[in-house]
């Protein structure tokens, strides 16, 4: 997670421009119309892609790491608040809240490079809140994390897809955006 927060911070939106479709390498299978084989090379694509890669590096991770926290959530208010239910309800509408206000705010960034930089804060806090919002059992705190969490979400989802279209050469649009 490390290695791609620091490949994520070199990135220079100047060259984000989509690159010609890679021409197959040695062992790749052949181009197709049978579906398994695009989604083969959409695959192939993503990853030697030098912008589509790592972004999809940073949506796996918080969907592996971020998202099952808030899946979890009953059981952190639980354990951490003694199973309040009002506080449950409180954390779930923070979210929203979170992911309303990110929303909003992303509709302002045009810049390729404050998109970047907004996915890699996103990359970076989403960690800090997570734990917050596990180890601190005080409601103010955990509302905050909560919040925190949900805009990260919207933020890093939008701002890697947007990234990724942008990037990515219209051809493959569909399989890379897909995976």
């Amino acid at each position: 997670f490390l290695f791609f927060l620091i490949v994520l911070k070199r990135l220079d939106p100047a060259t984000m421009q989509a690159p010609s479709r890679p021409q197959p390498r040695p062992g790749d299978p052949p181009r197709s119309d049978r579906l398994a084989a695009m989604i083969w090379e959409g695959f192939l694509y993503a990853v030697r892609h030098p912008i589509c890669g790592p972004f999809l590096l940073l949506h796996m991770a918080l969907g592996l790491v971020i998202r099952p926290l808030i899946e979890l959530l009953p059981a952190i208010v639980g354990e951490s608040f003694e199973g309040n239910v009002a506080t449950l309800a409180l954390l779930n509408g923070s979210i929203g809240a979170g992911a309303v206000l990110a929303g909003l705010w992303l509709v302002g960034i045009s810049d390729n490079r404050r998109l970047i930089d907004a996915t890699f804060a996103a990359g970076i806090i989403s960690p800090i809140a997570g734990f917050a919002l596990v180890a601190i059992a005080i409601e103010l705190p955990a509302v905050l994390a909560s919040a925190v969490l949900g805009g990260i979400l919207v933020v890093a989802g939008v701002g890697t897809q947007s990234l990724v279209q942008i990037s990515v050469d219209e051809s493959m649009l569909g399989r890379t955006l897909s995976i």
